[in-house]
């Protein structure tokens, strides 16, 4: 059952243009799946709404978000400082499918298996949660993951996958192009393929994945 909770901010800061990390520490937590996100309520009460988030990555009492500037509510996040406290529900969502078929998922077991995390933008930090998820279970995964210009998370994605390649939009680092080009010309291979990102993105991939008859 959804909760809001305070919790201490440990960290929050800037990582790339206008995208900004915080670790949020509270032992209401609970436990995280990969692909879950969380609702930020801010102090500013002219903004009723919360602010959902996707979780990047979780240790047993916090969660790590990473989130882009994008407007008001995201600006005035910036400015909250390490051990300020902030309103956060538990963990929402369904998250990815991986705990087998009987759950919803493809592949019942991960051993031996690979898997490939695409992600786009702003779609790249549940990737590192889900990376890490899938390398306990056996996989071994490869991230293909594409930015408009400056790539972000990159060593967080070494932790667990054995291969991360990186596309720009502009040709600015790793290959000029994005993500779903990019495994199609550099024929990056897998059993399994997950995604975040932008709408475009996920039609090509998904398009990618149905010719090629792979989940």
């Amino acid at each position: 059952m959804k909760k809001v909770v305070w919790g201490n901010i440990l960290c929050n800061d800037p990582i790339a243009k206008d995208v900004y990390k915080m670790q949020i520490q509270s032992s209401e937590m609970g436990p995280v799946k990969a692909g879950q996100f969380v609702n930020i309520y801010l102090e500013d009460k002219s903004m009723l709404l919360p602010r959902p988030l996707s979780i990047c990555d979780a240790e047993e009492d916090s969660i790590t978000i990473v989130y882009r500037i994008a407007g008001k509510g995201t600006r005035e996040l910036s400015a909250y400082q390490a051990m300020n406290q902030i309103r956060v529900s538990t963990p929402l969502g369904n998250g990815y499918f991986i705990e087998g078929t009987a759950l919803g998922g493809q592949i019942d077991d991960y051993s031996g298996k690979t898997v490939v995390v695409a992600g786009g933008g702003i779609g790249v930090p549940p990737m590192v949660l889900l990376a890490r998820r899938l390398k306990e279970k056996g996989a071994e995964v490869l991230a293909a993951v594409g930015f408009q210009e400056e790539p972000f998370l990159i060593e967080e994605l070494k932790q667990y996958c054995r291969e991360v390649h990186v596309a720009t939009d502009r040709g600015t680092c790793g290959f000029h192009g994005n993500a779903v080009q990019m495994i199609k010309e550099k024929r990056i291979d897998a059993d399994e393929y997950f995604s975040c990102g932008p709408k475009v993105m996920l039609k090509a991939l998904s398009d990618f994945c149905t010719e090629k008859r792979i989940p």
